[in-house]
């Protein structure tokens, strides 16, 4: 998007609040997160509020996907540049979950949810690994800053796929 094209979108800031209570706002344009109040021409939503036609939305799969069959992937990641980190997990999320979320962006190879080998307890960040590096830009661009079950999901691109000695 060009800047003239981003000075055109209607700026839409969702509203959160601090543990103390105190409000602070997160720009869906810039992706920025302020303190101040923004500006009055601006758009401010709650965090539950998800129309069709902001930026970041996607339509989920129902939690009740019972009868959608897990894959069983052979490989433990996919060639450099194909791995998305995914953080803030919801903590009931499981592979399968990854995987119906993630799968429409391409063709998976792999999707794991990391589990403290203590607690047995998810540690809220997984993989979703793709056989192309289109797919994984393609879902990183998707459900980066996505809301799901109260927790606006970090997604990129796994750093370490691109560490070349």
């Amino acid at each position: 998007m060009t800047p003239e094209q981003l000075r055109n979108q209607p700026v839409v800031f969702v509203e959160y609040f601090s543990a103390k209570g105190t409000p602070y706002y997160y720009n869906m344009i810039t992706r920025k997160t302020q303190w101040e109040i923004p500006p009055a021409n601006a758009a401010v939503v709650k965090p539950n509020f998800e129309p069709k036609n902001l930026p970041g939305y996607v339509q989920t799969i129902p939690a009740n996907t019972k009868d959608v069959p897990m894959p069983k992937f052979t490989a433990k990641k996919g060639p450099p540049g194909c791995n998305v980190f995914i953080y803030n997990l919801p903590h009931d999320w499981t592979e399968k979950d990854i995987f119906l979320n993630f799968s429409p962006f391409g063709s998976m190879v792999n999707a794991r949810v990391i589990i403290d080998p203590i607690t047995k307890l998810p540690r809220g960040y997984g993989f979703a690994s793709y056989d192309n590096p289109k797919s994984a830009l393609k879902a990183v661009q998707t459900m980066e800053g996505f809301t799901v079950s109260g927790k606006r999901l970090q997604v990129s691109i796994k750093k370490d796929d691109f560490d070349f000695k």
